[in-house]
């Protein structure tokens, strides 16, 4: 009979008391709560990263525009055609018509 008394004692373990599974839902709870926080931290993040990688491409290709247009500027034909679209002036022998919208 003693050993039965002393086998019973034994195989209680901490682990299976009520409080314990109480505090480990509350971890299990808590790591949850992180892991979602965390999860939304990184949506956010890869929204910001394409709102940022969207405008920095807009700018790349108003760089490149304007390289091409400082090209362009840099040749005399080039003044000139600005100058004649800005000022509706022509060359010597050049006809220019202007049209006026009546309405």
């Amino acid at each position: 009979m003693k050993d039965f008394r002393s086998r019973k004692k034994q195989e209680k373990n901490p682990l299976y008391h009520p409080l314990a599974f109480v505090v480990i839902f509350l971890v299990l709870i808590f790591l949850l709560f992180s892991v979602f926080n965390s999860y939304q931290k990184k949506q956010s993040a890869q929204i910001e990263h394409q709102k940022i990688d969207d405008t920095y491409n807009v700018l790349i290709k108003k760089k490149q525009h304007y390289i091409n247009e400082i090209d362009r500027l840099s040749s005399k034909e080039g003044l000139d055609e600005e100058f004649k679209k800005n000022n509706n002036v022509g060359e010597v022998g050049e006809k220019i018509i202007r049209i006026i919208d009546s309405s």
